[in-house]
């Protein structure tokens, strides 16, 4: 169908929880087998046939003061995500009514803030994930769908160059309703996306294919004129395709600020139990959740959606902010959320880093080299842009394949080092 132009009032009602599960399949699949984000499936003490002694007490009484800090981080993280994306609704609210240049540049910066504050939780959120009940973690996985879910269709949110009558900015058929709304998104199709950070993100900037031609101002000028060329006869102002851009536009910001503050009320509703369960775990079923949420971030967040499928051509797909050009801020964001965990923080002399140093010496001699090597990487790759020759991609995609893989290998040494005896 031409650029995903459809008619999309159809009843909602499980397709959405559909779209749901299966983005919570998708998040916690890997071709390396990992284990299920539910800590159920997880290995505990009362698995181990042979329990051994891995760390020093000292170390032992480190490693938990180090991972109580991890919801100390996840609270300042949402709760900035909390904030920023207030911010942007404030930015949107003042473009709506003075709508030029200006205003929109500052709507798109404040996008751009919240978004990297939202990534940088990426590591933080799969270890809530990985100590939570199962009913908060569906309610986890639900709420990331609606706030960034990505790639995305984006025909079938407005138009695109060669179909400028797609989307649900022109199918007048659908009332702009946050019920309706929320009702598209995943309606049929988990990319069709009509809500989160990705949606907002190609209404601000358009397809923006070559990083300049970003979407005019001028496509949300207010149209007021019942005879303007975008007119139809018999339709209200109102559903001319600017004025629904600019309703669609701040029902998305309002959706957004509501979706994050759930996820904070989420998280907030589980954070006493899993302090205490911190508290409680033997060190071996610790270091296990922590290299399966350092593994899922590099592998499920960057590997997998990014890295890959950009290896096989499908470049402009796999940028995490394709309409905007940040993706090397975007990934900068996820590893950082790592970095502050491993380095950051000190209890008795040691660092969560130094921890899981002294469980392997290819670990302690490689992993942070790899680790800043992987950074500058992939920032000179998302940096080069859809234009920038094909062997050329292939050749930074294959180097930064190759430097998050070693990453991977040191941490699935220390994951199977904590599993104990097959």
């Amino acid at each position: 169908m031409e650029g995903h132009q459809f008619t999309l009032n159809r009843s909602p009602g499980l397709v959405i929880v559909a779209a749901a599960v299966l983005f919570c399949t998708l998040q916690s699949c890997s071709d390396r087998g990992n284990q299920s984000d539910n800590q159920s499936t997880l290995p505990d003490s009362a698995d181990r046939a042979d329990e051994r002694v891995l760390l020093e007490p000292e170390a032992e009484s480190a490693l938990r003061t180090l991972m109580l800090q991890f919801p100390e981080f996840l609270d300042v993280g949402l709760s900035d995500v909390v904030e920023k994306a207030a911010a942007l609704q404030i930015s949107t609210d003042n473009f709506l009514e003075h709508t030029d240049a200006e205003t929109l540049a500052a709507v798109r910066a404040a996008w751009l803030s919240a978004h990297n504050a939202y990534e940088q939780t990426t590591l933080y959120r799969k270890l809530f994930a990985l100590f939570a009940e199962e009913s908060e973690v569906l309610q986890l996985t639900g709420h990331q769908y609606f706030i960034d879910y990505w790639p995305i269709y984006a025909g079938y949110i407005d138009y695109l160059d060669s179909y400028p009558g797609s989307g649900l900015v022109n199918d007048m058929t659908v009332a702009l309703t946050p019920e309706s709304v929320r009702a598209q998104h995943g309606l049929l199709d988990i990319h069709e996306v009509t809500l989160g950070f990705h949606a907002l993100e190609f209404l601000l900037w358009g397809e923006n294919v070559s990083g300049n031609d970003t979407r005019p101002y001028d496509d949300f000028v207010e149209d007021t004129d019942s005879a303007s060329a975008e007119a139809v006869p018999a339709v209200p102002t109102e559903q001319l395709p600017s004025n629904r851009r600019r309703q669609l536009l701040a029902l998305g910001v309002e959706a957004l600020s509501s979706e994050t503050d759930a996820l904070f009320e989420t998280w907030s509703r589980e954070r006493a139990s899993i302090r205490a369960a911190l508290e409680q775990l033997d060190s071996s079923t610790t270091l296990y959740r922590l290299a399966e949420a350092f593994i899922s971030t590099l592998d499920d967040d960057i590997l997998l959606p990014s890295l890959y499928p950009m290896l096989n051509g499908d470049y402009t797909a796999s940028l995490h902010a394709v309409f905007s050009h940040a993706s090397q801020d975007a990934v900068s964001a996820q590893l950082y959320g790592i970095e502050q965990l491993l380095t950051e923080s000190s209890a008795k002399g040691y660092t969560l880093d130094g921890i899981l140093a002294t469980l392997s010496d290819e670990y302690a001699e490689y992993f942070l080299r790899n680790f800043d090597a992987s950074k500058a990487c992939l920032v000179r790759l998302y940096s080069q842009g859809d234009g920038s020759p094909i062997p050329d991609r292939e050749f930074a995609a294959v180097e930064c394949i190759n430097l998050l893989q070693n990453m991977i290998d040191y941490l699935e040494q220390i994951r199977d080092l904590t599993a104990g005896p097959a």
